[in-house]
């Protein structure tokens, strides 16, 4: 037997795919741009990110969100015991790969907190700098609709609640900015090392115009 195992082109399942994948679009596409430019802005990132998910997976197994259990868990007492979704096998993408720690609690969502800890380090470079940059503000409206595609897709097919959302924007959120605070106030010279701080001297140099005079002698 041979199985058609390729997702059907659609924009729903465009869409879908995006925001299964995002967090490792954004973390590629960072790392990348600091191993091509030559600067440690998404190592940097990188690791605060990844102690932020650390941190929001064992926030969950601390018996604090026992009300973002996961709705198939509570039992026929409260709700159904199997989640009811237009496709049954939809939450199989809920998680790009198998999630055997604290899986049973929705809150708080990783990506959510992935996604809000990079909006506000993002955001708090870009507010330091005068005249705000375009190219900043362009990339964090990308990062806000990519967000915004992975809060849809994960609500609409019960991967998580709008609690555990919520729980998980404001966790990442707020981790994003003591990191950002960490990074540009404790490190020397710390702002250089975030998104869109001041830049090196040798960076913003330019050349003037200079003339030369050229004189003979015998």
């Amino acid at each position: 037997y041979i199985y058609n195992m390729a997702i059907k082109l659609t924009i729903t399942n465009v869409l879908t795919f995006a925001g299964v994948i995002s967090p490792f679009l954004i973390s590629f596409y960072l790392i990348f741009d600091s191993i091509f430019n030559g600067h440690p802005k998404g190592f940097i990132w990188l690791f605060g990110v990844m102690m932020s998910q650390l941190l929001c997976i064992l926030f969950k197994g601390s018996g604090m969100m026992k009300f973002s259990i996961r709705p198939w868990l509570r039992g026929p007492s409260r709700r159904p015991p199997e989640p009811t979704r237009p496709n049954p096998r939809m939450h199989d993408l809920c998680s790009v790969f198998e999630d055997k720690i604290n899986s049973e609690y929705g809150a708080p969502s990783t990506h959510l907190a992935f996604h809000w800890f990079t909006i506000i380090y993002i955001l708090m470079g870009l507010a330091q700098q005068q005249p705000v940059k375009t190219e900043g503000i362009l990339f964090l409206c990308t990062l806000l609709v990519i967000s915004f595609i992975d809060t849809g897709f994960r609500i609409v097919n019960s991967c998580e609640t709008w609690k555990d959302q919520i729980v998980g924007a404001l966790f990442g959120g707020l981790l994003g900015w003591v990191y950002y605070m960490l990074v540009a106030y404790v490190l020397p010279d710390g702002q250089k090392y975030t998104y869109y701080g001041p830049e090196s001297n040798m960076k913003r140099c330019k050349l003037a115009k200079q003339s030369f005079k050229c004189t003979y002698s015998n």
